[in-house]
């Protein structure tokens, strides 16, 4: 069985890296590098992000297109967006 501490603490660098894409993608409208991510999430490396974004994705919180840069975005985005123009 998985330790529990670490089941938490992916949840947790998912969210983190979950909620910078919303806000990257509501300031500048396109997708941050995976680079980006891992240094404004504190991550150790890129394969860590993108380990993470497979889970988002299986979980259906983000899409991206494999071997193709900055396309991944929140699923939702278009809903961040609507919500930003009702301000």
């Amino acid at each position: 069985m998985a330790n529990p501490a670490f089941i938490e603490s992916g949840r947790q660098t998912r969210e983190k890296i979950f909620n910078f894409l919303c806000e990257y993608w509501k300031q500048k409208g396109y997708a941050p590098s995976y680079k980006e991510i891992q240094d404004a999430c504190g991550l150790s490396s890129v394969s860590s992000v993108f380990s993470a974004l497979k889970t988002l994705r299986r979980e259906g919180k983000v899409e991206f297109k494999d071997g193709i840069p900055r396309t991944v975005r929140p699923s939702n985005i278009m809903i961040i967006f609507a919500s930003t123009q009702e301000k």
